[in-house]
């Protein structure tokens, strides 16, 4: 073995067993081994890692350079290059080894050498990113990497990308925060470099929730009454899940919960609330509104004459109060309590007639009245015995017995009127025409020709009604007829002739006859009786008797027949 190379001479001798001996030299040269060494970055692990030889050929030509990355005797790379790149993937010393390869006559002779040296692969940190997804109205939102980790050394950097466009290159600390314009999902990368200048980089997802949007809707509603509201939430905003309500203008009090609530509101007019939205995230938004709460109606009504006798006409007015804007009132429905109805756009004077078929009683009427306006609202009144009817008394008498002739002008009246306290006859003659002491009078009327006379009785109530009847009192014809029995013709002014008389008379004709039954003397003049003469000629004044016959017509047409005797005083 050689210490060293270069050429020699080698001489062999050979001897035999019998003592025979024979020598030969030769030249042998002998080639240095390569010196094996190379150099490598400080690095860190998972970064390439140039590894450069440095090794002494000893002037031997290189044949090929061979690594092993993990000195496990398993060549990694192979190469003509003595230097080489490596991405270790554990960090700390880490053995390599390091064989070159020599020779001197194009590979038919190899000379080898090899070294195995350590080197340090620095260790990365491994970066991480916590953080806590907010509203958007409730930021920044916060950020850290104080869960990255690092097996030696320290971390000295964090470098922040906000996944906006924003970045925070150098923050020493692990934690940070940032505030979004807007609601959305944002890449955020978190940089981390340690004391020997390894690098770690990590991404996450943060979100920015959005806050709720909506509105809501109200039914229209009256005072008094139940106001309907339902939210209608936005599809631009994220998902409702809490819908609160504040009616007393106050948003730290909630007094309803839910999509649709009711409430009474307290004052008519235009309210403000207050609908309080909340997402799942507890993202919340604030959505001011006006309900606009309808005034009632405030129905009422006056008659200004209400109370009289029948029958009552009077005009009912409409004097419900002017209803405050912007409604108005548009219907006014009547009950008139006499059995009349109306429906009517206007509110006009009505005239409305009551009744009392009563004599004695009062009766009274209830008013009704509904108004209502264009937004539905309504109100009513009833006054209750609002018209009050006195009753009408009933004038009405008779009169006994058949009715006055002018043989017995004397009327016997019977008042029998209903519900009077006072009355008034009026016999319609020229003596004691009025009577207002006798309820019952006797009345002689002042006549000698029939008439009729109209009779009037008027009568009144407590209440100041009236009433009056008029009845035509016949003072009819009478028929008598009277004639004498005998007469004295002596011109001596009495009994001087003979005739009938009588009341009732229409007509009258008279014969007068001779005991023989000779016709002596014919009349049709009730006036111009027989003077006892015989057919111009005076008798001779005896004594004597005659027949006579006399048909008397009445007034009503009837006809009277009459025969007697009369004697001729003288």
């Amino acid at each position: 073995m050689y210490a060293s190379g270069g050429t020699f001479s080698v001489e062999l001798k050979a001897v035999s067993d019998m003592g025979c001996a024979d020598s030969l030299v030769k030249t042998v040269t002998v080639y240095n081994n390569p010196t094996a060494n190379f150099t490598a970055d400080s690095v860190c692990i998972g970064n390439p890692t140039t590894l450069t030889g440095t090794s002494n050929l000893n002037g031997v030509p290189p044949l090929f350079y061979s690594w092993d990355w993990n000195s496990d005797g398993v060549a990694d790379a192979t190469n003509n290059s003595p230097s080489a790149q490596n991405t270790f993937t554990t960090y700390g010393n880490i053995p390599v080894t390091y064989t070159v390869i020599t020779s001197p006559n194009g590979g038919l002779l190899n000379c080898v050498n090899s070294i195995t040296k350590n080197v340090w692969v620095h260790p990365g940190p491994s970066a991480s990113i916590t953080y806590t997804n907010q509203c958007v109205d409730a930021q920044p939102l916060p950020m850290s990497g104080i869960t990255t980790t690092i097996p030696v050394g320290s971390i000295t950097n964090y470098a922040w990308s906000y996944g906006n466009g924003n970045y925070s290159p150098t923050n020493p600390g692990a934690a940070t925060s940032h505030s979004y314009s807007s609601a959305g999902i944002y890449v955020v990368t978190l940089t981390v470099t340690s004391n020997n200048g390894c690098e770690s980089v990590t991404t996450n997802s943060v979100q920015v929730y959005d806050r709720p949007y909506g509105n809501f809707s109200y039914s229209k509603t009256c005072f008094n009454k139940t106001t309907t509201l339902t939210a209608i939430p936005s599809a631009s905003g994220a998902p409702v899940v809490n819908f609160n309500w504040d009616f007393n203008n106050s948003p730290t009090t909630v007094e309803a919960s839910g999509v649709q609530v009711s409430t009474t509101f307290s004052a008519a007019g235009q309210q403000t609330l207050n609908l309080l939205l909340t997402t799942a995230f507890g993202c919340k938004n604030t959505i001011p509104g006006n309900v606009y709460i309808n005034y009632n109606p405030k129905a009422n009504f006056y008659a200004p004459k209400r109370s009289g006798c029948t029958d009552l006409c009077i005009n009912i007015l409409d004097s419900s109060s002017v209803l405050t804007g912007p409604a108005k009132n548009v219907s006014w429905e009547w009950d008139f309590g006499n059995g009349q109805l109306l429906n009517s756009a206007s509110n006009g004077a009505n005239k409305q007639c009551y009744s009392n078929s009563s004599h004695y009683n009062v009766k009274k009427y209830s008013v009704s009245l509904i108004v209502r306006s264009d937004s539905g609202c309504v109100d009513s009144v009833s006054k209750k015995g609002y018209v009050t009817v006195y009753p009408k008394p009933r004038a009405d008498f008779n009169w006994i017995g058949e009715e006055g002739d002018v043989l017995t002008p004397v009327i016997s009246f019977t008042n029998t009127s209903e519900g009077h306290s006072n009355f008034q006859w009026y016999f319609n003659d020229a003596l004691n025409a009025l009577d207002s002491t006798h309820n019952n009078p006797k009345h002689y009327f002042t006549t000698d020709d029939p008439k009729t006379v109209n009779v009037y009785l008027a009568i009144r109530n407590s209440y100041g009604c009236k009433d009056t009847i008029m009845r035509p009192i016949d003072i009819g014809p009478n028929f008598t007829f009277y004639i004498p029995n005998c007469f004295t013709p002596n011109d001596d002014g009495i009994n001087d002739t003979f005739t009938g008389k009588g009341i009732g008379i229409k007509d009258y004709k008279m014969w007068i006859f001779d005991r023989w039954g000779e016709m002596l003397y014919y009349t049709n003049d009730i006036f111009k009786g027989w003077d006892g003469s015989v057919k111009g000629h005076e008798v001779d004044g005896k004594t004597d008797v005659y027949q006579w016959k006399v048909i008397v017509t009445d007034l009503t047409n009837k006809a009277h027949y009459y025969v007697g005797h009369v004697t001729q005083l003288k």
